[in-house]
């Protein structure tokens, strides 16, 4: 599939490719690395779930949703806050855990 998207991508002269993987897919990450593409590392990808997607089609919602980021952001000014995600999403049942600071 891979190949057939370079030949179409050569034809309409595209300057890249891109597409993503989940970083605990190790086998997948070779592969790719093997073709000769590089991971992205300073990207980082955001999603809209359903709910997201209504808010922002609603533009009230967006307006309020603003509101409240100011807020947040003024409230958190100078501190250190940190959000800690757990899942089971690393396709062996394990528990993952990261941290990230804002």
């Amino acid at each position: 599939m891979l190949v057939e998207l370079a030949k179409i991508a050569r034809e309409r002269e595209c300057g890249r490719m891109e597409w993503a993987v989940l970083d605990w897919n190790e086998p997948a990450i070779k592969f790719y690395h093997a073709l000769g593409a590089k991971p992205m590392d300073e990207w980082t990808v955001f999603r809209l779930t359903r709910d997201g997607i209504a808010r922002l089609a609603t533009p009230d919602e967006l307006i309020k949703s603003r509101r409240r980021s100011t807020r947040l952001r003024k409230a958190t000014a100078g501190k250190r806050t940190g959000v800690e995600v757990r899942g089971k999403g690393n396709g062996e049942g394990k528990e993952r855990s990261r941290t990230m600071r804002f």
